[in-house]
């Protein structure tokens, strides 16, 4: 998870059952890989995760 125009907040393998919690300053684009095996939520609800056509991975932005 990248802030526009900043670091990366998050960059890793997360294992499988676990939890990650990221405060996004403002605006931020969430790439995740295998997107059919992940779950997300912002504040409480359910968040999309579409995959690239032809790839592996989900973009989407987060406000």
């Amino acid at each position: 998870m990248r802030p526009q125009g900043g670091k990366a907040l998050i960059s890793r393998l997360v294992r499988a059952g676990s939890t990650e919690t990221v405060e996004i300053p403002g605006t931020a684009t969430l790439v995740v890989g295998n997107p059919t095996g992940v779950t997300a939520t912002l504040r409480g609800a359910a968040v999309a995760l579409p995959p690239v056509p032809g790839k592996t991975i989900s973009r989407i932005t987060i406000k």
